[in-house]
Formats: structure tokens, C-alpha cells, sequence
């Protein structure tokens, strides 16, 4: 979000992508809130619980879904399973996250290159500006667990906004990212499930 923060700041984005970045920083800095009020105390988890608790069961209630109770005792004890988790490994995990995204996103980055996208016609910082708006998607749209298609749609909208390149080197760049990101790590990670189930 840093990298959207920034091109919407100095104004090198606008239309789609400005729309886009202004609604993602919102609903980051909005979770980022209810983050630190579902942490800070067990009082404020419990407070937090209950005042979301009938604006979630409206919306619930659209798609057909049963009402939740007790939201602020969900709350804290969702407090006490976070904080253990962060006290545990919170470190190791952050790294790992990161590293993750960046790794990603260099793939990223050297798909555009490879197929020819310069970065007169697409800068790093806009590439990062398109990836964070689509792993971003991810994230508020959960449609499948890795993103897939979502992530995608997003990120070749994204692409198309900010990029002067051609459309067909873009979605050339897109699935060529794709191929890599999913594709080719999916025998690793099948055998490495495997042997994990089967105990090395």
C-alpha cells in the first residue's frame, strides 16, 4: 500500500487506479483500526465485537446466511488466539511474509521484462502500485484460496491503467507471472504436503 499511497500523493495516477488505491488505502486503514482495537485491550475486543455484531448480521441476512451471536466474546477470544500466535512466532512470520511478497513481486517484474515491457512504458513503482491493488483484492475478495482469478483481473486492469505497453505483452507478462507464481511451485508444494502427511 505504500507504493499506491505514493503515486496517489504525487498525483501519477488518476481514473481507474486512483479510484481503486483511495478505496484499498481506506479499507486497509479501516482494518488496520479494528486491528488495533481487537488488541489493545480485552475490554476494547469485547466493545469492538459487539458494535460490529448487527451492521454483520444485516449484511448476512442479504446473502441468507445465519445471524452471529456473541461477537464480542468471538472477539476475545479471537484476542487471546492472536496474541499467542504473535507472541509465539510473530517475527519469523513477518519475515517469511515479506519475503514472500517481494519474491513475488520480482517475478512479476521480470515476466514484464522478459516479454519486452520497459520501464519507460511501465516503472517498477507502477508495477509494484498494479501488484499491491491486486494481492490487496485478494485479500478483501476471497473467492478462491490463492487468489486465483481475482488476483489476475485485477492485476492485468491494473497493468492496462498504468502501462503504455501494448495489451498482449501485458497479458503475455500476466500469465507467463501466473505460470510461475501457482503452476510450477504446485508439485513442490503436493510433495511436500505429501510427506508431511506422511510423516517424512
Amino acid at each position: 500500500m505504500v507504493a499506491v499511497f505514493v503515486l496517489l500523493v504525487t498525483g501519477e495516477v488518476n481514473g481507474t487506479v486512483a479510484i481503486a488505491g483511495g478505496v484499498a488505502l481506506f479499507i486497509t486503514a479501516a482494518a488496520v483500526m479494528a486491528g488495533y482495537l481487537l488488541l489493545r485491550s480485552d475490554r476494547s475486543a469485547r466493545r469492538l465485537g459487539a458494535r460490529l455484531q448487527a451492521p454483520l448480521n444485516r449484511v448476512r441476512s442479504v446473502f441468507k446466511r445465519e445471524p452471529i451471536d456473541e461477537l464480542a466474546a468471538n472477539s476475545s477470544a479471537l484476542r487471546s488466539q492472536t496474541l499467542v500466535l504473535l507472541h509465539q512466532g510473530w517475527k519469523l512470520g513477518t519475515i517469511g511474509v515479506a519475503a514472500n511478497l517481494l519474491l513475488t513481486f520480482l517475478v512479476l517484474l521480470a515476466s514484464l521484462r522478459f516479454v519486452g515491457v520497459t520501464d519507460g512504458e511501465l516503472s517498477s513503482p507502477d508495477a509494484f502500485a498494479a501488484f499491491a491493488i491486486a494481492f490487496w483484492a485478494r485479500a478483501v475478495i476471497p473467492v478462491t484460496g490463492s487468489g486465483l482469478g481475482v488476483v489476475d483481473a485485477v492485476l492485468v486492469a491494473m497493468l492496462f491503467e498504468l502501462s503504455g505497453a501494448s495489451d498482449d505483452a501485458l497479458v503475455a507478462a500476466a500469465l507467463l507471472w501466473r505460470a510461475f507464481y501457482s503452476v510450477v511451485t504446485l508439485p513442490l508444494g503436493v510433495v511436500t504436503w505429501s510427506r508431511f502427511r506422511g510423516g517424512g
